[in-house]
């Protein structure tokens, strides 16, 4: 029986380059199949506040990103960091951006680095904050991801990137703590798929502790099966199935895992779980 881990979430808005090829990020999503927990990312990146964009980086290229204007950041970042920085603003921005350029090409020890030096003269900024978090989580440092993006959630009180915060937890075991970022994301009323991503980890961590039950029980009260699913349906779907494989439901794990492949053909790696279940 495999270990049970949902598959990489469908992100709101990312930390992307405008011209990245359509058909890369198809892919991505695409491959965005169940991980074992410690290599497992709910982010990338659901910032509201940023979204860095780069004309001059297309298909994975390792150059340097070009030097970047203030026009090239959301207003939100370009007035965090000149209230923060002053007439440094242009040259912090432009770290930032290599930063970026570099969590996104999957070198999250390079991102951190960066992002370190960049703490080091704004310690209060949430952007930073967030983004170093989030590399740090990557990276499975549990305990630095918590620190960064609880000092993010203080300055900006948004509740985005909780369900992050209830996975560091979880690959901690600090399943107390856990249950209270859970209660915390409910009452934040936070959008759909970050409440999804919540319950997802949640669902997860009752499975870790035996209580496979109680995690079905959870998903079953929020799923809905409808004609023309979302992604976070599709996601907390795939979920349930594998709780009723391990369950040992097989027709039911069976049924499931057929309806995630009709709805969005290919997704993660239903077919092959099909085909493992089918006597």
């Amino acid at each position: 029986m495999r270990e049970l881990s949902p598959p990489e979430p469908f992100v709101e808005e990312q930390w992307i380059r405008v011209d990245e090829a359509p058909e890369k990020k198809a892919s991505a999503k695409s491959a965005g199949a169940p991980t074992p927990p410690s290599e497992r990312s709910l982010s990338v990146v659901r910032s509201k506040r940023t979204k860095i964009v780069d004309s001059d980086v297309a298909g994975g290229a390792t150059s340097s990103p070009k030097r970047s204007s203030s026009s090239d950041f959301p207003p939100e970042v370009v007035t965090e960091f000149k209230a923060m920085f002053g007439r440094e603003a242009t040259k912090m921005l432009e770290d930032l951006e290599r930063a970026t350029a570099a969590y996104e090409r999957d070198r999250y020890l390079d991102a951190a680095r960066l992002l370190n030096r960049l703490l080091r003269v704004a310690p209060e900024s949430p952007t930073v904050n967030e983004l170093l978090g989030l590399a740090s989580y990557r990276l499975g440092r549990w305990e630095v991801a918590l620190k960064r993006l609880k000092k993010s959630y203080e300055l900006t009180g948004s509740s985005d990137q909780l369900p992050v915060h209830m996975d560091c937890y979880r690959a901690l075991k600090r399943y107390r703590a856990l249950e209270g970022a859970w209660e915390e994301l409910k009452k934040s009323s936070p959008g759909t798929d970050v409440l999804t991503e919540g319950r997802i980890v949640y669902a997860n961590s009752l499975a870790d502790r035996g209580k496979l039950g109680e995690a079905i029980e959870l998903i079953e009260r929020a799923n809905k099966f409808v004609k023309n699913p979302r992604p976070h349906h599709l996601r907390q779907w795939y979920v349930l199935g594998d709780f009723y494989e391990r369950a040992g439901e097989m027709q039911k794990a069976i049924a499931i895992f057929v309806g995630i492949n009709k709805a969005s053909p290919g997704i993660y790696d239903v077919t092959e779980r099909v085909a493992e279940l089918l006597p």
